[in-house]
């Protein structure tokens, strides 16, 4: 199989066969979660004759000659770099982060979001942001009675409200996706098929075991207006047990808060692995490792997939994946 590229910074395309061209190395790390993807890339200045200013946009491509190029990455140029040596010749770095965290996420705002559910929060939140919302079933229509969004960003805000209710936030392609934490989808929403990989294509892999859960059990406070007194609802149980700071509005609420920090608590394995380059792994989606050793056999889900295209080791994805035990 021959590695192939496509990489284009503020308009300019620059395409061919990994390891010839101006392109001397790039990398995108894809994320779970509200992290943001991010690139990184190095080209030759007769590639590239001239730092692109920030915002430029960057879209980036991996593949092979024989199966074509697979899907496109989005980015924008946060900074540039250049630099020159008489060994290395003259060089530009380019770094960049996801193009639909745009700086509007960063804005502080104040809200008041009241008998809304989380769909309709999402809906609000991914226009104002000129997002397509995405949000699991389960999760679309759970009421949430009162919550303040008090000087806070529209990040902030749906990283607190992903946290409490078992949740991961992300907004990518286009979308903004609210889902259920390891639920195999991808940012767009869309379920992702389970991908095995046989042994033969593990260069090597480093397996960490499930530490022992910290917390038994785990209590939230919910404020009773009829009784005018603070009342906990409680998940799991024994000892030690972990008590969350916020008091939330109602009980349904609290109960919701403290299943979903019991399930974070969870024991997990991890492991992390080098594949030969695969541009459909990206953070959430399953994969499937064979019996190579005992503990690695089954059903992981990629937390961070990280591409690698350089004229020296060619294209590969570093991976990194937990499953709870």
């Amino acid at each position: 199989m021959t590695p192939i590229f496509l990489v284009s910074v503020a308009g300019l395309e620059i395409a061919g066969l990994v390891g010839q061209g101006g392109l001397l190395n790039a990398t995108v790390t894809d994320e779970a979660g509200i992290k943001s993807d991010a690139c990184d890339l190095e080209f030759a200045r007769s590639a590239l004759s001239a730092p692109p200013p920030p915002g430029s946009p960057i879209l980036i491509a991996f593949g092979y000659k024989e199966s074509g190029l697979g899907q496109i990455w989005r980015f924008v140029v946060d900074e540039a770099e250049t630099s020159g040596s008489k060994s290395g010749g003259h060089l530009i770095k380019v770094s960049g982060t996801a193009a639909d965290m745009t700086q509007g996420f960063k804005e502080e705002r104040t809200e008041s979001y009241d008998n809304k559910t989380i769909g309709q929060i999402v809906k609000t939140i991914a226009g104002r942001n000129k997002l397509q919302p995405v949000v699991s079933q389960k999760l679309a229509s759970v009421m949430i009675k009162h919550r303040d969004q008090t000087q806070e960003s529209d990040l902030h805000f749906l990283q607190g409200l992903a946290r409490d209710y078992g949740a991961t936030v992300k907004a990518a392609e286009g979308k903004l996706a609210f889902l259920e934490k390891r639920s195999g989808q991808s940012a767009g929403g869309s379920a992702l098929d389970a991908l095995g990989v046989p042994t033969f294509l593990i260069t090597d892999y480093r397996w960490r075991g499930a530490k022992r859960g910290e917390f038994k059990s785990v209590r939230a406070a919910w404020h009773d207006q009829k009784e005018a007194k603070k009342k906990y609802e409680e998940a799991g149980s024994g000892k030690p047990q972990k008590t969350l700071k916020r008091t939330f509005p109602d009980q349904e609420a609290a109960k919701k808060a403290a299943e979903a920090e019991l399930r974070e608590t969870a024991s997990t394995a991890e492991i992390s692995l080098t594949l030969p380059g695969n541009p459909i792994i990206r953070a959430e989606r399953p994969i499937f490792l064979p019996p190579i050793q005992p503990e690695l056999v089954g059903q992981w889900i990629v937390t961070r997939a990280v591409h690698r295209c350089s004229k020296s080791g060619g294209y590969t994805t570093d991976v990194e994946a937990r499953k709870q035990v």
